[in-house]
């Protein structure tokens, strides 16, 4: 469906309603990924080709390339039709890439961001826009509070169901010439990760 608003994605336990994900879809078509946890830093990017014979993944340690300083709070944006980066919270570029915004020929999913949060009692609670700001607010549902949450961001042909099986639970977005999935679910409790897939 097209999308003239934000996103919130958010994971509702049995005590609280907890933040865990932003989009923004921005003027030139361009789309933003972030965190409302500011405190959110990302020591370790992860890096992975989606072809069996280049399946090995890269870590890139980015604290040891720019700084504590400049780990925190990160953000994704891509700027159409394939460019992409990670920024953190004063602005250095902590990684670039490109990324098929249109499934390769035979495909149906181009592979893009890899998320999940730390155990999901420790994310913030959410909190409300702030007045007269659209946006379109969706939930999971946690089985427990120590449990973590996955979120894959792929862009694909067109929209598709929104249950994929073993509690998976999809949203689509159109924007411009793309088709975003935004693909979450629960998994065992674990620290933080954050990275990107693509195809080829």
């Amino acid at each position: 469906m097209p999308v003239r608003s934000d996103v919130r994605l958010c994971i509702k336990t049995a005590t609280d309603l907890k933040g865990l994900l932003w989009v923004s879809f921005l003027p030139e078509e361009c789309i933003s990924v972030g965190f409302p946890d500011k405190t959110f830093v990302v020591p370790m990017l992860i890096s992975r080709s989606d072809r069996v014979e280049a399946a090995e993944s890269e870590i890139l340690d980015l604290t040891g390339i720019h700084g504590k300083e400049s780990v925190k709070n990160p953000h994704f944006t891509l700027h159409p039709p394939s460019h992409f980066h990670l920024k953190s919270e004063n602005g250095t570029v902590l990684c670039e890439a490109l990324v098929w915004t249109e499934p390769e020929p035979g495909h149906e999913v181009s592979p893009w961001l890899r998320f999940t949060s730390n155990p999901i009692g420790t994310l913030p609670s959410f909190r409300q826009p702030a007045y007269g700001r659209k946006v379109l607010i969706y939930t999971l549902i946690a089985p427990k509070e120590e449990s973590s949450a996955a979120v894959q961001i792929d862009f694909v042909r067109e929209p598709g169901p929104t249950h994929l099986g073993e509690q998976k639970v999809a949203h689509y977005f159109t924007w411009g010439q793309a088709v975003l999935r935004i693909l979450s679910f629960c998994v065992p409790s674990q620290p933080a990760s954050l990275g990107y897939e693509i195809a080829g």
